[in-house]
């Protein structure tokens, strides 16, 4: 049974992609995002939508399970730009059949790192000592081996996502 975990947004969009047996079996799927230089704002935005579309529309399957994070307000404008992007690309995707089920980022802390604040640092922690053997982006830094953050932390959190739904809403199995 195939498992998909999403921590969606209009930039920085996680995407985990599991088989589910006896344990989850991780791997990662990264979406990369071209960005318009200089154009208007709303090109840009148009822009990344088709590639999320695009994207989605070829990794994603109407038989698999499919946890998604769903996203919150924001106090900006372009916070709720990538809210209301987010939300319609959610909803399109379940009018098209995909099996969907979502959660909040609350319920994923707290079955995760076991409490609702927890920090990008705890929830990358948490995701890498439950999934050692999902491809982590490392970086070499002083000579030694790290997490790079920067690229984990979405991937984090779709991996948390994949899991609290598993644990919230387990799939029919017969």
């Amino acid at each position: 049974m195939i498992i998909i975990g999403m921590d969606p947004s209009l930039c920085n969009w996680g995407i985990c992609r599991g088989v589910l047996d006896t344990r989850l079996t991780v791997d990662m799927l990264d979406i990369e995002q071209t960005h318009a230089e200089g154009g208007p704002k709303n090109l840009d935005d148009l822009a990344r939508m088709g590639q999320l579309v695009t994207f989605l529309k070829y990794h994603l399957s109407k038989e698999a399970v499919i946890y998604a994070e769903l996203p919150t307000g924001s106090r900006n404008a372009r916070g709720m730009v990538s809210y209301a992007a987010v939300t319609a690309l959610l909803a399109y995707l379940l009018s098209e059949g995909y099996n969907i089920k979502t959660l909040t980022q609350r319920e994923v802390k707290l079955h995760t790192a076991g409490y609702a604040e927890a920090s990008k640092a705890t929830m990358i922690a948490w995701a890498v000592a439950n999934y050692p053997e999902a491809p982590w982006p490392y970086v070499r830094k002083h000579g030694q081996l790290q997490i790079n953050a920067s690229k984990a932390e979405h991937m984090a959190d779709a991996v948390a996502v994949a899991h609290t739904g598993l644990l919230l809403y387990p799939p029919k199995l017969f």
